[in-house]
């Protein structure tokens, strides 16, 4: 029974510890690939990823208001 429970309590604590990989960082590059390039254009300019933001756009929620311009271009 005590294996139980230091295991639950192992359960919890790895659950409340908050990961890296969750949170948002800068954007570091942008890949954009197609059918017709004959290689991916890799975008690392500070001056031109400043203007991206990807946490915007369709399917992205600010005050439960779908955003509407964002940086996926068709």
């Amino acid at each position: 029974m005590g294996v139980v429970v230091a295991w639950f309590f192992v359960f919890v604590i790895v659950l409340g510890i908050p990961t890296p990989s969750l949170a948002k960082g800068i954007t570091t590059k942008i890949t954009i690939t197609g059918t017709d390039l004959p290689a991916p254009v890799e975008i690392t300019d500070r001056a031109v990823l400043d203007r991206f933001n990807v946490w915007s756009g369709p399917g992205t929620f600010v005050n439960e208001v779908e955003g509407t311009d964002g940086f996926i271009i068709e």
